[in-house]
């Protein structure tokens, strides 16, 4: 009883920590970083109906981004809360805690298992200390900020969910405390909660692997000596790893369908002249080794890291890269007997980044969110060690405090990582610095320009775009929204300039014409004015808006029949929607 009284407590400690960390996502609003596509823009999530259900789970438009159980959570939140974002980020936050918790079950029963000979009380009470402290390390690492404090992030947080709860799952269904029937029973519901993992989204693909290892170690359920790894034993363990394999396969099956033949938005898998077999080796490599080191050195954090944008195989982070996964891998299978721990969680290392390692895809981002799965291994590795050097008693308090300190570094950068989250002009503001020096520099400018214009900060909008209009002076979005934030300074000469080079870049668009006649109107040039809104109306004649303008225009001219001709027809225009 008490064994489980302190489980509990520290289990409400993690939670309790992690909210403390993470509760600011709730005072944030959606982004323009695919929250757009994903939620507030998104018909998918707008109904719980048959047709809707239908088209998340069989629609190939989103094969190669599947996640229907994802779309049908979202639709849950939207038919209870509508685009409210407090709703979506309350259920990453509520996801975030509930992981954290199941990390230190998983954290704990892996520690036990590799730990046979704890015995008395005391000892696995600390234990489960050194399992929380593993759990908080995972729960508020900055690297953990992007998926709960982004709302599009909770794909990432459902799919660990339940791969999570497989996990649980499986670890009771080895036990051989468990009966026959209790054992088929987590059998099972380890299968199934990693269907709805892939469901959610496919990230956790390396999972089948994961439960190979862990069956030669820390469980031991087989043994690799003598041969006994294909004895009739281990040939029943390996059976039970068919399901998962089958789904795994299945969903590998959709994830390379929707990359080979592409729909919607989405582009097709780099061809092999435009992305070479050695470069996607390089990559793969620079993956595996980005997230050994990037946990331990998370400086810098940004949404997008443009190192893989464009890159040669020789340059040299790829050759170290290559050199650290190859020389890690030949010092773990040359010591795997020695070290059966280390060598487990670099198999698992490897095959839980597999999903994330861009092979199909180029420029690829090696992005935080993407080492949500793999960045529990490293927890851990360091909740053994803190057992190790505590478990004769004299090191517990050392040890405890110096993680205690960790961790209030780690939550107080964190913290701080949350507010770039909280809209959209903070975290362009944030990315643009970041980027300032890569190709992506431009991109974040002009999507923190777009941002701070929505916002009416139209002065720091224009001074960031002439500085993209010196980039690209002939970018018709530039002008756009160069034209845009003049008129709204009352700047009306030069907002006409800006909106007649847009127009000679793209003469077509009725809306910029309609928008340089207003500007016009209010610089004193009506006639001109008058024959742009016309214009307008020739391209779209069923433009309401240009047909109001040009009835405004008229009146001021003192055309008034004319005028309430288009005022009628602007009125006809907004009854009559489009077809």
């Amino acid at each position: 009883m008490r064994r489980h009284h302190l489980e509990r407590i520290i289990g409400a400690v993690i939670v309790v920590v992690t909210t403390a960390v993470f509760w600011r996502v709730l005072e944030s609003t959606f982004v323009t970083w695919d929250d757009d596509i994903n939620i507030y823009k998104n018909d998918l999530i707008r109904g719980l109906d048959g047709a809707h259900a239908s088209r998340m789970f069989l629609d190939v438009e989103q094969a190669m981004r599947y996640k229907p159980l994802s779309w049908l959570v979202w639709a849950i939140i939207y038919a209870c809360d509508r685009l409210n974002p407090f709703g979506y980020h309350l259920a990453n936050l509520l996801l975030h805690c509930g992981n954290a918790v199941l990390v230190f079950v998983v954290i704990r029963r892996l520690l036990l298992a590799g730990s046979p000979d704890v015995r008395d009380a005391q000892a696995r009470e600390y234990l489960s200390v050194t399992a929380g402290l593993g759990a908080l390390l995972w729960a508020i690492h900055p690297l953990r900020v992007e998926p709960v404090a982004w709302a599009t992030g909770l794909p990432y947080d459902l799919a660990l969910f339940f791969v999570l709860v497989s996990f649980v799952c499986y670890l009771r269904m080895s036990s051989v405390e468990q009966t026959i029937t209790r054992q088929r029973f987590y059998y099972w519901g380890s299968v199934l909660s990693f269907i709805l993992s892939l469901l959610s989204y496919p990230v956790t693909i390396g999972y089948s692997a994961v439960l190979m290892v862990v069956d030669v170690f820390p469980l031991k359920r087989i043994s690799l000596s003598r041969g006994r790894g294909w004895d009739a034993t281990a040939r029943q363990i390996w059976l039970e790893k068919v399901p998962f394999l089958a789904v795994t396969c299945l969903f590998i099956g959709i994830a390379l369908y929707g990359r080979i033949k592409p729909t919607g938005i989405w582009h097709a898998a780099a061809p092999i002249e435009n992305f070479s077999l050695a470069s996607r080796v390089a990559q793969a490599c620079y993956i595996w080794a980005y997230y050994i080191w990037k946990p331990w050195l998370s400086t810098d954090l940004s949404p997008v890291y443009t190192t893989l944008i464009s890159f040669q195989p020789t340059d040299w982070p790829f050759v170290a890269s290559m050199v650290m996964v190859l020389g890690i891998s030949l010092l773990a299978w040359r010591k795997r007997r020695e070290w059966p721990s280390a060598f487990a969680l670099w198999i698992c290392h490897l095959a839980l980044l597999v999903p994330v390692l861009g092979l199909t895809e180029h420029p690829h981002f090696p992005s935080d969110r993407y080492g949500i799965v793999a960045g529990i291994l490293w927890p851990i590795l360091v909740a053994a060690g803190l057992y190790r050097f505590g478990a004769g008693g004299r090191g517990k308090a050392a040890a405890v405090t110096a993680s205690v300190v960790v961790l209030a570094v780690l939550g107080w950068r964190s913290t701080a990582q949350v507010r770039i989250w909280n809209n959209d002009i903070a975290l362009f503001s944030h990315t643009a610095k970041q980027t300032a020096d890569s190709p992506m520099g431009e991109v974040m400018l002009a999507r923190l320009a777009v941002a701070q214009l929505k916002h009416e900060q139209f002065a720091t909008a224009l001074e960031n775009l002439r500085h993209l209009l010196e980039v690209r002076p002939d970018d018709v979005d530039y002008h756009h929204n160069t034209a845009f934030a003049l008129f709204h300074l009352r700047r009306f000469p030069e907002s006409v300039t800006h909106y007649r080079e847009a127009l000679r870049l793209n003469p077509i668009d009725a809306g910029l014409h309609k928008a340089l006649g207003i500007a016009l109107a209010e610089a004193g040039n009506l006639s001109e004015a008058e024959r742009e809104f016309n214009e307008a109306l020739r391209i779209d004649p069923r433009l309401a808006d240009a047909q109001f303008q040009l009835g405004v225009i008229l009146t001021r001219q003192g055309k008034t029949n004319e005028a309430t001709v288009c005022f009628e027809a602007a009125r006809a225009l907004q009854l009559s929607p489009r077809q």
